[in-house]
């Protein structure tokens, strides 16, 4: 895969990302476990790292990580566990709870890394510089994600978020490839550089009409200089929505969600051109607050759009699965 390049002085951004990590009231043991350093409590095992003795034939290749260690349960991936190391890909075990901050930075090569859905907690900067990394799914057990999460991801193009993740934090996607994003209801809040330097990102559409968007300018761009940020792509949202409000304060393209659609797929009012959970939502939200939707919405024919579109859309997800 071609590696792209960026400024040194995204770097800078790597100072925000440590955090203290609170004393534990028990004194652990440092162990070794075939490639893995570790830290063994009495009822649990964090992983701290690959060993001094892991063979050099092991870069570029998958790792897994152990479920449990001697019957202990492996909960817990700590600070930099696996910091720049040359692995193309990680499969974490169910049971994992905690992936704690710049657990996988700087991982060059890592193409896939599945995150079991015990995770409840992922740390700030945990992928940031993840360069060769294309896609990823934080599971709906996830509560809380870092600031940074996927900073300089660079070929970062797909994400599926948790349905529990309520706020986007500083730099989530900042430097990555993100192309087309949906922010869904459920995000009560968007900070600064959350979208910033995606030099292909073409639209950003808002599902919740009240989401608090940080009002600096610095949220959504393609590019910056001379803390002029420029965003040549398009903003959908809701009529009167917060999305809305901060198209118009910063000069940005504005659509109303449902008004503009090139999918011929029944049922694609995102027009994203497949069905999925973001057309289910849309849908019942417009009928809910009497919206017009557009005609792709008519599921059944009859020139209308309301709730039996809905269950047929609901009745197509189901089959998809």
């Amino acid at each position: 895969m071609k590696i792209k390049h960026f400024p040194a002085f995204i770097l800078s951004f790597g100072m925000l990302c440590a955090v203290p990590i609170p004393a534990h009231a028990e004194t652990p043991t440092e162990q070794v476990y075939y490639d893995f350093q570790y830290l063994e409590y009495s009822d649990h095992i964090e992983i701290t790292g690959l060993s001094s003795d892991t063979p050099e034939t092991y870069a570029f290749r998958s790792i897994i990580v152990p479920a449990e260690i001697g019957d202990i349960p492996v909960t817990v991936i700590k600070n930099r566990a696996f910091a720049g190391e040359k692995i193309s890909k990680i499969q974490l075990p169910e049971g994992i709870h905690t992936i704690e901050a710049n657990a996988f930075e700087g991982c060059w090569y890592l193409e896939n890394v599945n995150i079991p859905d015990t995770v409840t907690e992922i740390g700030n900067c945990c992928f940031q510089y993840c360069w060769s990394l294309e896609s990823i799914c934080i599971p709906d057990s996830v509560r809380t994600i870092g600031n940074s999460l996927f900073h300089g991801c660079l070929n970062l193009e797909t994400v599926q978020l948790s349905s529990q993740i309520n706020s986007l934090p500083f730099n989530t996607f900042s430097f990555t490839d993100v192309r087309n994003v949906t922010i869904p209801e459920q995000i009560d809040s968007i900070d600064y550089f959350s979208l910033g330097w995606c030099e292909n990102l073409k639209s950003v559409t808002f599902l919740n009409p009240d989401c608090k968007i940080t009002d600096d300018g610095s949220v959504i761009f393609n590019s910056a200089y001379d803390n002029q940020f420029q965003f040549g792509g398009i903003i959908y949202g809701y009529e009167g929505s917060t999305a809305q409000k901060y198209a118009q304060k910063y000069g940005l393209e504005f659509r109303t969600i449902g008004t503009d659609f090139v999918s011929n797929v029944a049922g694609d009012v995102s027009g994203d051109g497949k069905l999925s959970i973001i057309d289910a939502i849309q849908v019942k939200r417009c009928i809910h607050s009497r919206k017009a939707l557009p005609q792709i919405g008519d599921m059944n024919g009859d020139n209308v759009v309301n709730v039996i579109d809905l269950a047929l859309l609901k009745q197509a997800l189901l089959k998809q699965k």
